[in-house]
């Protein structure tokens, strides 16, 4: 279970690369080492916002190194507001996973789809990405669309 959604106060191990010093992550793994671990509390992006976005453009920039799943877990009311939040989110298919692949990723894409996103390469392509480019990805274990940010919008904006 992936605690990121359980709410405010929640204390996690937060573990941090020893030669990297960007790659720390939440969830311990083949780069990142245990010996190098905080603990830190946490809230979830639900309660973090409250009501003061409400009516108002937002953008969101998710970069939690594989947690991305547990993270939106925490935020369906933040996914659901009026008007629908950007959001920009880091998110690999088998780049730098703790666990090799990402067993999350389709799950992610799947969320944003069901609350009404389409997700687009966060680079100069800004390509739509299909359900199809999510499922060849996995079933290849590496993905063809060759970035690691997206950019999850509401359909049509």
């Amino acid at each position: 279970m992936n605690p990121l959604g359980t709410g405010i106060g929640a204390a996690l191990p937060f573990y941090m690369g020893p030669r990297a010093p960007a790659a720390h992550s939440l969830l311990a793994g083949q780069h990142i080492s245990k010996r190098f671990r905080l603990t830190v509390a946490i809230t979830t992006l639900r309660t973090l916002p409250g009501d003061r976005f409400d009516g108002k453009e937002l953008l969101i920039k998710i970069d939690v190194e594989g947690a991305e799943y547990g993270v939106l877990r925490g935020a369906e009311r933040t996914l659901t507001m009026l008007p629908h939040p950007t959001w920009i989110v880091e998110i690999c298919l088998d780049e730098f996973h703790p666990a090799g692949l990402n067993s999350d990723y389709a799950a992610t894409f799947e969320m944003f789809s069901t609350q009404g996103y389409e997700a687009r390469t966060a680079d100069r392509q800004n390509q739509l990405v299909t359900p199809s480019d999510i499922r060849d990805g996995i079933a290849l274990k590496w993905s063809s669309l060759k970035v690691f940010n997206y950019i999850f919008t509401p359909i049509g904006k």
